[in-house]
């Protein structure tokens, strides 16, 4: 079975993402937005919930595994919804004019925008190929890249000489910081895509994503246009945000679960002529 240390891999991310946003985010839970803990709790729940598929798999609960799994789909559409959460943080902390966020915010958001789209598609992916041991578990576990390559910068920019940020005079830095982790995030998925033989389809898209990001990062987050799609964000009410990528999960889930349950009617036809 795939993935036998994936938990173990997931122990050592949550460890890493303590590191990562201890300065703006765990030292100063008290203070920090309701939205930034939706997305906090439910992409934890995100990550714990492939680490369960894969150890009761792996350790042959089936019957854990099916329950773990219909916990995940009725999970999906909170995650998507903590992940409007976020762009809708930002685009406010832009607008309000937070020094960060003004050098960085559309910048960050068209990072998050495509990794959204990345996660909606490995999701119904994964649907669809859950007769597919391999490439189900490959889709799944792709998604947690998109949750765990944003640690690297903020590790580089707290402890890396030339790297390191010590306040606001180093905002500058974190572009630098932003595209080394994203280059680490990109040999990863080909590190993983070489190592899945056919079924790498998911790391392959997850590279090419990657990459997409870095270009976009430096030239079309940088215009008028997706500034001024940036800064309309923030005023889209709050609950239209959050609940319209809840219903976008939801779409997914539905639609990947249907075609995959179309495609195995199919398959049993097929057999049975």
């Amino acid at each position: 079975m795939p993935y036998r240390n994936l938990p173990y891999v997931i122990v050592l991310a949550f460890a890493l993402a303590v590191l990562a946003f201890w300065p703006g985010y765990f030292s100063r839970l008290g203070t920090s937005s309701w939205l930034f803990h939706l997305h906090g709790i439910t992409a934890s729940l995100w990550m714990l919930a492939v680490g369960f598929q894969a150890w009761s798999i792996n350790n042959k609960q089936r019957d854990l595994h099916r329950a773990g799994g219909l916990a995940t789909l009725a999970m999906f559409p909170l995650f998507m919804a903590g992940a409007g959460g976020v762009t809708y943080t930002m685009a406010k902390a832009t607008e309000a004019g937070d020094p960060f966020y003004l050098l960085w915010g559309a910048k960050l958001g068209i990072i998050d925008f495509i990794s959204a789209i990345a996660i909606l598609w490995l999701v119904h992916l994964a649907l669809v190929q859950r007769r597919n041991l391999l490439m189900h578990a490959n889709a799944m576990v792709a998604t947690l890249l998109f949750l765990t390559v944003p640690l690297f910068p903020r590790l580089l920019n707290a402890h890396m000489p030339g790297l390191k940020i010590n306040g606001p005079a180093d905002f500058p830095i974190f572009g630098a910081g932003l595209q080394w982790a994203q280059l680490m995030g990109f040999a990863l998925a080909l590190w993983l895509a070489r190592r899945a033989g056919r079924n790498r389809l998911p790391f392959v898209v997850v590279a090419a994503v990657i990459a997409l990001q870095s270009l976009l990062f430096e030239t079309f987050a940088t215009g008028r246009i997706w500034t001024a799609l940036h800064l309309w964000a923030a005023s889209v009410p709050v609950a239209l945000m959050l609940g319209s990528h809840a219903l976008l999960g939801a779409l997914v889930v539905w639609h990947g679960w249907q075609a995959g349950a179309r495609k195995r009617r199919t398959v049993a036809g097929s057999a049975s002529e």
